[in-house]
């Protein structure tokens, strides 16, 4: 069934859950598409290269993935580790907007729940950028908002991550009053990690403060692989050969950077993030709480910028739909994007998929017209 709204009056009442994808800031940061193309005509993106060139250990496979590698770390994940709150540009600017609309909806929506419900939601994300941590932050110290934003962690100087404090809640009461109020609360879970993550003997360190830049890249060899990437004539093999014939040096240089980069607190955008977050303790949890909660009875999961390219999540969410209780509302950017998620649940009864045929579904439109009637 094709939507063009939401309508919250009709589902607040039940257990809310947010699934945001990198539509969400692609106005600030790129996605994972690239403009080369497949050989059937579609567009690239990281995922499919990555994908296409494997998982081999011998040289020319490691210079090919370093590059691609590189390109994403310069493209999508630098510019989220010098995100600067204190000098955003017009886009970033525009991107916190359309973020700071969107909790004010959720906040709204959670102040009306019945007093017999936890006022809570889930807001997942598989971003790894702060948008939602610097937006949460503007409203709770510019606006009178008596909201709770838990992004899991505990501690003071040192804040550690850990799935179990999502579970925490937040109670109120007056001076004299012994009847404390639930405060609402939205529940912020990286699926895949956050520029402010960092290792820390065993553990995930929270830090929304120091943020490293860790790896240095040689531009003169990565900017002509980056112009292929975004040539809609080049292909794979394009890729192969300008990897070939790079200087042998670049051998050694590749494969430091994949040993840098692979210590990054962050799921990759390959075939094999399933395997990576059964190794990856608290990547494994988090997806065990997304799926728990998609399991309870009067639940809605809300996609937006999400693809449902993640083979992990898509089959978890496919699970998932064998729950009768369990409303999705999947929206489209255009009709390509509904296209194939059609294609991809294709005989699910329980999903409503938001598309206007007017206009492409981007994140203002999402908070104007989509999320309506609270």
């Amino acid at each position: 069934m094709i939507d063009t709204n939401i309508k919250l009056d009709e589902i607040y009442q039940q257990n809310i859950n947010f699934l945001f994808g990198s539509g969400a800031s692609a106005d600030s940061l790129p996605t994972l598409s690239v403009k080369a193309k497949k050989s059937d005509g579609k567009n690239h993106t990281i995922e499919t290269i990555s994908n296409q060139i494997g998982d081999a250990n011998d040289d020319e496979t490691i210079r090919l993935r370093a590059l691609l590698f590189m390109h994403y770390y310069k493209t999508c994940i630098q510019p989220m580790i010098e995100l600067d709150s204190n000098n955003l540009n017009e886009s970033q600017l525009g991107t916190i907007t359309n973020y700071e609309k969107f909790l004010s909806i959720v906040i709204h929506m959670l102040s009306r729940k019945g007093a017999n419900l936890k006022p809570v939601c889930n807001f997942f994300t598989t971003n790894y950028d702060g948008f939602i941590e610097l937006t949460a932050d503007k409203i709770l110290t510019e606006k009178n908002h008596n909201i709770s934003i838990n992004d899991g962690t505990r501690g003071f100087l040192k804040k550690y991550l850990d799935v179990k404090n999502f579970n925490i809640n937040f109670r109120q009461s007056g001076t004299f009053s012994d009847i404390p109020h639930l405060i609402p609360q939205i529940n912020l879970i990286h699926l895949h990690g956050s520029c402010y993550w960092k290792k820390n003997e065993g553990k995930i360190e929270v830090d929304y403060i120091k943020k490293e830049n860790l790896i240095t890249i040689d531009a003169s060899i990565l900017d002509p692989f980056s112009k292929l990437l975004n040539n809609p004539k080049s292909t794979y093999d394009d890729f192969k050969t300008y990897a070939s014939k790079i200087d042998n040096s670049f051998s050694s240089v590749a494969r430091e950077f994949m040993e840098s980069y692979n210590k990054l607190p962050i799921v990759n955008p390959t075939k094999w993030k399933f395997h990576e977050t059964i190794f990856e303790e608290h990547y494994y949890e988090m997806l065990r709480l997304l799926s728990y909660e998609l399991e309870k009875k009067d639940t809605v999961l809300i996609t937006f910028g999400f693809s449902f390219s993640d083979q992990h999540i898509l089959k978890l969410v496919q699970r998932s739909l064998y729950n009768p209780g369990l409303q999705v509302f999947i929206c489209c950017h255009n009709e390509d994007d509904l296209l194939d998620v059609q294609d991809k649940f294709n005989g699910y009864k329980n999903i409503k998929y938001i598309y206007s045929a007017e206009k492409s579904l981007d994140f203002e439109l999402l908070t104007s017209e989509v999320l309506t009637n609270i």
